[in-house]
């Protein structure tokens, strides 16, 4: 299983830039998709779960359930892969984004 981090390019295209934060069996990353040219969340499978059947199909059902809602709360989804391990690309919610606005 190849080791993700700072610089590594996922699917020719997205390019990790720095660990945002880490979880029980996920990982997520800043990173910019060098076709668009515009910074993305990048969500990873942890290496250790990419050989759990289970864990790997509620990544998979994670990625198309998030991919159906559309609402201005909810980060959009961009693109979904297996390229050494299983990722999710997301819409990177940040200070100034609709993501970030309080609800009236």
């Amino acid at each position: 299983m190849p080791v993700m981090g700072v610089a590594t390019v996922l699917a020719g295209r997205y390019r990790l830039e720095w660990l945002v934060a880490a979880g029980g069996v996920g990982e997520v990353w800043r990173g910019r998709d060098e076709v668009l040219g515009r910074a993305v969340a990048v969500k990873l499978l942890r290496a250790e779960y990419t050989s759990h059947p289970e864990a790997l199909a509620r990544f998979r059902a994670e990625a198309r359930h998030a991919a159906d809602v559309g609402h201005p709360g909810v980060a959009q989804v961009y693109d979904y892969g297996e390229d050494g391990r299983p990722y999710l690309v997301m819409e990177l919610a940040c200070q100034g984004s609709r993501m970030s606005r309080p609800w009236i």
